[in-house]
């Protein structure tokens, strides 16, 4: 395993060149996703961690650029300022459950975006300047170890660490791929607002196919690397025998669920032929239906579950497959089908999406008017 491990790292040092900057950014993200993953454990979801960790990031800015505040008490300051917001909403917010939950605490990230980006003592849109890089990677990475140590659990429910790790390896792989492919189209709506998609009309390529060609970047292959390296972790935890059966599920599942993804972003894309943005909208389907895709849908409430098998198909990205592979009885009690069911599920994504890109054309009205 430490073998495997070490080529592993070998080869993402030798092709990605990742600097302090890099591996900060990486861990700010894996505690955002921890945070998140707190509600999940009583079957609740909340959007609002993003706005509690800008509300956090501000104050410290604030008190260490113009207060001169050393940076640890700084990091203090903001913890205690962003947990008091989280109090005073909490309290009439978690009296909610289930969808309404969601929802509120998604509205709540959308209002702090807006007032950071029009509040004027903090440079509203143009953001505070001459910031000082204290953020290192021991205070990223020694919080994570803390939130690691706290969110520690034997079981989620019946699957185990390592059950919970294939499905995390196979959504994070699938995204890695779906990002390379089509993650350009989060800059799409900047085309329309621009009116930089009317050039697209006027050449004789399809117009998708023009926005996601239009960048291509393999550093984007960096999640994929992540994402190998925690299925090593799995497999070699979970011991499978191994036939033929649960060997063409694993290799089908990936490029099902790159599909399956690529559609919901396509289709998510499409907002933006009418609102001008709706970016942060799909966003929380894509980024969000990846982590979502990380871990078992039955530790989720009723409400999600249902919308995550059946509208937003993300329990075919890993779950169902996953099922199979590990020979594990559904906990659920769903039809044994659909754990065969995600390469099908993709072709109709493919169907919808196609379908939901051509109206949005056809009804595009150019920055002209």
């Amino acid at each position: 395993m430490r073998t495997v491990l070490e080529s592993i790292l070998s080869v993402v040092t030798g092709v990605f060149t990742l600097g302090e900057a890099d591996l900060v950014t990486i861990g700010i993200n894996m505690i955002m996703g921890l945070s998140m993953f707190l509600p999940m454990t009583v079957g609740q979801l909340s959007f609002g961690q993003a706005g509690f960790m800008s509300i956090g990031a501000f104050f410290s800015v604030v008190l260490t650029l113009y207060a001169g505040v050393w940076f640890p008490l700084a990091l203090l300051g903001a913890g205690l300022a962003s947990g008091l917001v989280g109090f005073l909403v909490g309290v009439p917010v978690l009296r909610l459950r289930g969808l309404l939950l969601a929802l509120v605490t998604f509205a709540f990230a959308q209002v702090v975006e807006v007032f950071f980006l029009n509040f004027t003592p903090t440079g509203a849109a143009e953001g505070i300047r001459g910031i000082y890089p204290y953020t290192n990677v021991w205070y990223v990475y020694g919080f994570l170890a803390v939130l690691v140590i706290f969110h520690n659990v034997l079981r989620l429910g019946t699957w185990n660490v390592h059950e919970v790790a294939l499905l995390y390896a196979l959504s994070t792989i699938s995204f890695a791929f779906t990002d390379l492919l089509v993650g350009h189209l989060d800059q799409f709506p900047q085309k329309i607002r621009d009116g930089n998609f009317d050039i697209l009309l006027a050449r004789p390529r399809g117009t998708l196919f023009q926005v996601v060609a239009s960048d291509f970047q393999l550093r984007r292959l960096g999640r994929a690397v992540q994402g190998v390296a925690v299925l090593v972790f799995a497999l070699d935890g979970l011991q499978l025998h191994w036939t033929v059966g649960r060997l063409a599920m694993l290799l089908v599942t990936i490029p099902s669920a790159v599909v399956i993804f690529a559609s919901v972003w396509v289709v998510g894309s499409c907002l933006a032929f009418w609102t001008t943005d709706g970016g942060e909208f799909t966003n929380a389907f894509t980024y969000g239906g990846t982590f979502l895709a990380q871990y078992p849908i039955d530790i989720l409430s009723s409400w999600l579950r249902r919308f995550l098998a059946y509208i937003v198909p993300l329990a075919f990205v890993a779950y169902f497959p996953a099922l199979y592979i590990l020979d594990k009885p559904d906990p659920l009690g769903l039809p044994r089908a659909l754990e065969f069911a995600a390469p099908f599920v993709a072709l109709v994504g493919v169907g919808v999406a196609r379908t939901a890109w051509r109206f949005a054309v056809r009804h595009y009205r150019s920055a002209g008017g």
